[in-house]
């Protein structure tokens, strides 16, 4: 049954309505078997045995490897040696690591950090400020102030392309502008329990 759910499957490409291309790699999306078969798989992932002071998270191909370490080398030597692993379970099954975009951050109290970087198949990566994971900024010290300062942004920038829309529905009754409201909210408030404290920070 599996394997008729995973053959003859092609893919049309557009506009060229008669060019089809064979597929016979990945999960297929928007089918209800999908998220079975890709978490099967990649539950193998999470299983791998990790030294002590590293763990992997995930969620659906989102991938966080999370070092602890008392320095720079031990973590650059931790680091360097769960993302090989990672790579070699993902080649095994014929997947493969985007180094293009992969970010790190270190996070720490320490004032001065020796320059270090991390190799993702072959490539260097080095710890930025701040890094984007699942839509919450996470910066070196977890102050949370990077995750606001963009978030105020992106909800002012988002307020004021929804707020153009009004002289075209009829101006801004009750109703839209709760709407708006809703839309802004939800964006601020996203990830909220993470970030909450920031808050009490002036």
């Amino acid at each position: 049954m599996l394997l008729s759910y995973l053959e003859n499957r092609k893919m049309r490409i557009e506009p060229v309505r008669d060019h089809l291309i064979e597929m016979n790699a990945g999960v297929p999306q928007g089918l209800i078997l999908g998220l079975t078969l890709w978490n099967n798989l990649y539950n193998g992932l999470l299983e791998l045995e990790m030294p002590h002071g590293i763990t992997l998270i995930a969620y659906a191909d989102n991938l966080a490897v999370v070092v602890v370490a008392r320095g720079e080398i031990e973590l650059k030597q931790k680091a360097d040696w769960a993302i090989e692993e990672v790579r070699c379970w993902l080649k095994g099954r014929s997947m493969s690591l985007a180094p293009e975009k992969t970010e790190a951050v270190i996070i720490t109290k320490k004032m001065r950090l020796q320059q270090i970087s991390f190799l993702v198949d072959g490539q260097e990566v080095r710890p930025g400020k701040a890094l984007l994971y699942l839509g919450e900024w996470i910066d070196g010290r977890l102050t949370f102030g990077e995750h606001i300062s963009r978030t105020a942004t992106k909800a002012a920038k988002l307020v004021a392309l929804l707020s153009r829309l009004m002289p075209n529905i009829g101006g801004p009754r009750a109703s839209k502008r709760a709407t708006l409201g809703s839309v802004a909210y939800s964006v601020m408030l996203y990830a909220s329990p993470i970030w909450e404290g920031a808050m009490r920070v002036k």
